[in-house]
């Protein structure tokens, strides 16, 4: 991911430190977004599944608490605006920074920023009201 940056040209050396101190900028940056993006994700899924099965095969009653998990997930997203369920769907599941997000779908980061934080507290307003 690093090496992309520099040579996409999104990640410039402009010469105010010494290139090795510039490079481990550059990795220590995309190590910490790619560390978010994965607590974050992992926090809106162990939400959603409170039991994780054991080691091996999950029992039937697990797997419909899961199948029944997935539904209301599904449920919750389909009421979002189209535009938030574009924004979570491309941040949670396909990975991309809400950057990479903004371009995808032709918006601004800032639009972005905000359908991302509305769509997160819609998505855990429609769970909380369909689990009750």
């Amino acid at each position: 991911m690093t090496y992309l940056k520099v040579l996409d040209g999104s990640a410039r050396y402009a010469g105010r430190s010494t290139f090795q101190t510039w490079l481990f900028g550059i990795i220590r940056r995309t190590a910490a977004n790619k560390w978010r993006k994965f607590v974050n994700r992992d926090r809106l899924l162990r939400g959603l599944f409170q039991h994780q099965p054991e080691a091996g095969i999950p029992g039937p009653d697990t797997s419909l608490e899961y199948t029944g998990n997935a539904a209301r997930l599904v449920q919750a997203l389909q009421s979002l605006s189209q535009r938030q369920r574009e924004v979570l769907q491309l941040v949670f599941y396909h990975g991309m920074t809400i950057e990479e997000t903004a371009i995808t779908l032709g918006i601004g980061v800032g639009s972005a920023r905000t359908h991302y934080a509305r769509g997160k507290q819609n998505l855990a307003k429609k769970l909380a009201e369909v689990s009750s």
